[in-house]
């Protein structure tokens, strides 16, 4: 992938998770010196502190495990 990842698509993934989450969890993005974060609702850190495209591509294995639990708990 070439395309350079902004703020405004991680925001936007952070907003995807939410309705994923059926708008449970807030999820958001922070800011911090060396990166960014994705965090929940109460501060409650969720990933390390990465570069935009590490964490645009670890939101993403995020989602998928939320989709693997959510399938699993169906099919019980």
């Amino acid at each position: 992938m070439t395309d350079r990842i902004l703020k405004a698509d991680l925001d936007h993934m952070a907003e995807y998770l939410d309705e994923v989450t059926n708008h449970s969890q807030g999820f958001r993005i922070h800011n911090f010196t060396k990166g960014w974060k994705l965090v929940r609702h109460g501060d409650w850190y969720i990933s390390p502190v990465l570069p935009k495209r590490e964490l645009y591509e670890w939101i993403w294995a995020y989602l998928y495990g939320i989709r693997d639990g959510q399938k699993i708990l169906t099919t019980k």
